[in-house]
């Protein structure tokens, strides 16, 4: 076992696999699996949250406790206003918190170093994404049949919607999640990079068939803003090569796109794997494109390869493993949409 020790990528070779032990950024609702501050006094067991402890830098955030409501209080609720403007109100007291809510929620997110993600709770009215119950005025008992953000949510998703942002109840499905954890890491590695070219040029080298998987054009779009041929400004190419990196990661690829960039790393091992190897291998990556199971298992498969025939450029590729693979750990029940 060795370390290289740089900035630009902290990675330890285990038998031939590179485990990623960069630590992402991460805001979490704090009511999920870090402390009971729910309404009721309760908190929301995650055993996601709980295998990323020790692993990422977690920042928690409860905004209700934030502007003073005691735990447990009376319920909020958000009120459905002209123009899809929202009001925030506690019916029990009559309370008006809104702008009180608005002003924290400006005076946290601009006081956010560099993040990577966020994990909010979902249904919350003030942490919702995309969920939360609207309600027609203080007195409503049943909520309206459209959804929407909560306060903090809603201002989540209008400065770091580029970012991995998601909700605890989405993560449930393993795609998503897989989705949601890769975005997470990759982000974390560039904010790692030493600020110059090389230290660039590597982070494509190394995340060339993860970016593949996003599509090969965006791909080579990335490699040709690190290859720097004109010569621009570092802090130009980088703030460059960054905003198009959110972009391409924005968006889930499609299983056939992920078991393709699988068949290509398959091909360098073409003399070495016998015929059932590569004939159950096709198997898993059927199987995978008929949504009958996640890919991290078809990556666990890949890892073994990598660590038995220790191909030195498929060693160091992150699409292999690109976050912790105990973070994310699989069974029957999980759902494969």
């Amino acid at each position: 076992m060795f370390a290289i020790s740089t900035n630009t990528f902290r990675y330890l070779f285990v038998f031939g696999t590179a485990v990623d032990v960069i630590r992402p950024r991460l805001v979490i609702s704090q009511c999920i699996g870090l402390a009971p501050c729910r309404y009721d006094g309760k908190m929301v067991e995650s055993p996601l949250v709980s295998r990323m402890k020790g692993k990422i830098d977690i920042i928690p955030v409860c905004p209700e406790t934030a502007i003073g409501l005691g735990v447990p209080r009376q319920p909020i609720k958000l009120i459905s206003l002209k123009n899809r403007e929202q009001k925030l109100v506690q019916p029990s007291t009559g309370l008006d918190l809104t702008e009180k809510m608005q002003r924290y929620c400006g005076s946290f997110l601009m006081g956010l170093d560099q993040v990577d993600g966020f994990l909010m709770k979902s249904c919350s009215p003030t942490c919702g994404l995309r969920d939360a119950y609207l309600y027609l005025d203080e007195t409503s008992v049943s909520p309206l049949p459209n959804k929407g953000p909560g306060l903090l949510g809603e201002a989540v998703l209008a400065r770091f919607s580029d970012l991995a942002v998601e909700d605890e109840v989405r993560l449930n499905d393993i795609g998503i999640a897989e989705h949601f954890l890769t975005k997470l890491y990759a982000f974390a590695r560039f904010r790692e990079l030493d600020h110059d070219m090389s230290s660039m040029m590597q982070y494509q080298a190394d995340n060339r068939l993860l970016l593949m998987t996003y599509g090969q054009n965006k791909m080579r779009l990335l490699g040709n803003i690190a290859s720097n041929r004109d010569k621009r400004d570092v802090d130009d190419v980088f703030h460059q090569y960054q905003y198009l990196l959110r972009s391409v990661l924005g968006n889930r690829p499609k299983r056939g796109s992920a078991a393709n960039v699988l068949v290509h790393a398959m091909g360098y091992y073409k003399g070495q794997l016998d015929s059932d190897e590569k004939k159950g291998f096709l198997e898993m990556l059927r199987s995978y494109r008929e949504g009958g199971m996640p890919l991290v298992d078809c990556l666990e498969v890949m890892r073994s390869y990598n660590t038995r025939f220790g191909n030195e450029y498929l060693t160091r590729q992150t699409f292999f493993e690109p976050f912790p693979k105990e973070i994310l750990v699989t069974s029957p029940a999980d759902s494969r949409v």
